[in-house]
């Protein structure tokens, strides 16, 4: 069996879907914070339509900015010394979330 180079580049990285871009969410998973492969911490309005995650209204996180780690990020909201970059929305495979971090959407508001 022979492969082209389109064959494997989408084995390798698929190109996204309609359901990647879907401007009607499948589920909405509300205010979090998300850590992605090779370190990037984005924070925003989650929505996963099928294998994709979108982030909306976010920023990427800078610095934390706390004393007791992203938990009490996630909890108290942007403190004194956050750096927080707006960003674009943000479209990710959903194996590219390391992990999750629900906020308390009062702190973040």
């Amino acid at each position: 069996m022979e492969l082209s180079l389109r064959d494997l580049r989408d084995l390798i990285a698929p190109e996204p879907t309609a359901a990647c871009c879907s401007p009607t969410p499948d589920a909405s998973l509300g205010k979090r914070i998300v850590i992605l492969q090779r370190g990037w911490i984005v924070v925003g309005e989650v929505y996963q339509s099928g294998n994709y995650i979108r982030i909306e209204n976010g920023s990427v996180v800078r610095r934390w900015g706390t004393t007791k780690g992203i938990g009490e990020l996630a909890e108290s909201g942007p403190l004194e010394n956050t750096k927080l970059d707006p960003v674009a929305t943000v479209h990710v495979h959903e194996l590219g979330v390391v992990a999750s971090v629900e906020c308390n959407s009062r702190s973040w508001s």
